[in-house]
């Protein structure tokens, strides 16, 4: 949105959101695979500094101006389902589906996941593989800033706050090893859904919104938990 209102052309706000993603995504993996930082701490790190970057920008307060042409299909619907999620997020799950398990390269993935040491004495580019799936998570997240300026119709430095604790219970949820090497993306798609619904439940039933972190947050420990034990049984 400062973009456009510095003179960029509306047409290419679209393309400018996946492309701030795209690049902001390769330096995280720039960080985990050119500077060895824990990928944990790195996208921590990156994390708040984005973030107050973003509010340092803005002084925190929205950019108004999104392009009405963008509104229709951000707050539009498809027999009740958001059109976002029809043209957008459900594309991007069923090619993830087909990458993982229908090429060498998904199974490249798998097994990084699993025993990295492993994958590169076999001869899987690590570090390059590692890098492009960090490009393609920023892009993905570009993707998802370009939904909530459709949606709200104005740019807000804030957006997405505790969806970082919503996101890693959706993953561990729908069967992600948390270490790597297992797990599928028809699972998480079915968790996110599952967590959509319980909170749009407690949203009916005017549960606090503080409460409704909360009650992610305990989910999550439970997973946690379930899968140490599934571990042990196994």
């Amino acid at each position: 949105m400062l973009a456009l209102k510095a003179g960029m052309p509306p047409l290419f706000l679209p393309l400018a959101c996946i492309v701030a993603g795209l690049l902001l995504g390769l330096f995280n993996g720039l960080l985990v695979t050119r500077l060895a930082i824990l990928p944990l701490i790195a996208t921590l790190g990156t994390f708040f500094a984005y973030s107050g970057l973003a509010l340092a920008l803005t002084g925190g307060a929205p950019q108004p101006g999104v392009p009405q042409w963008l509104l229709p299909w951000g707050r539009g619907t498809v027999g009740g389902i958001p059109l976002p999620f029809v043209s957008a997020a459900l594309p991007a799950f069923v090619l993830a589906g087909i990458v993982l398990v229908f090429t060498a390269g998904g199974r490249w993935i798998y097994a990084m996941g699993f025993n990295e040491r492993s994958a590169r004495l076999v001869g899987i580019p690590v570090d390059r593989t590692r890098l492009l799936l960090y490009g393609l998570s920023g892009m993905l997240a570009g993707v998802a800033g370009l939904v909530s300026l459709a949606w709200f119709g104005s740019g807000r430095p804030n957006i997405g706050q505790n969806l970082e604790l919503e996101s890693l219970t959706a993953a561990m949820l729908g069967g992600i090893a948390i270490f790597g090497g297992r797990g599928g993306v028809g699972g998480v798609l079915a968790a996110v859904v599952l967590l959509v619904t319980l909170k749009t439940g407690l949203l009916q039933l005017n549960v606090n919104t503080v409460w409704q972190v909360g009650i992610v947050g305990a989910l999550l420990i439970f997973v946690l938990l379930a899968d140490r034990l599934s571990q042990r049984w196994r």
